[in-house]
């Protein structure tokens, strides 16, 4: 099992070193969970590399949001270089890990809940991707009890 925690524990180092973040399930709700994600990520890489991903659209925390995958996903070079962090139901993550793969997304992190056996099945079947999905936070990972309001 050490060999399991220490997999993880090197896929969320290459996770960290990404350039630009996709948040599928982000909100507008600072209560929330996708809201935290975002603001997390703003406050260690910028706010510029932080794309949310709403349905319903909008500006979460002062970035337009996009209200597809698809859509976040054209709004970045290179997808090679960008981290997904899915806080979704895992009926939503399966959809998403499938666009994010095909995409060519090849970091991809589901936080506790967001989790999908089928996701983690098509990523690793689909584009050789592991995913992180063993249960760690993103927010606990990252050293952050609550992130900071902009």
């Amino acid at each position: 099992n050490n060999k399991k925690k220490e997999k993880m524990e090197g896929l969320v180092q290459t996770f960290f070193k990404c350039n630009r973040f996709i948040v599928v399930g982000a909100s507008v709700n600072r209560e929330k969970f996708g809201n935290k994600v975002v603001r997390a990520l703003q406050e260690n890489y910028g706010s510029d590399s932080v794309i949310p991903v709403n349905p319903k659209g909008g500006v979460i925390e002062g970035v337009n949001a996009s209200e597809t995958v698809d859509d976040a996903l054209s709004r970045c070079n290179d997808t090679s270089t960008i981290g997904a962090s899915l806080i979704t139901k895992p009926s939503i993550t399966e959809a998403a890990v499938k666009k994010l793969i095909d995409g060519g997304v090849k970091n991809v992190w589901t936080q506790p809940g967001a989790e999908s056996k089928d996701a983690h099945k098509f990523a690793k079947e689909h584009g050789g991707v592991e995913m992180i999905d063993d249960g760690s936070c993103i927010l606990k990972k990252l050293g952050i009890k609550e992130p900071k309001t902009y």
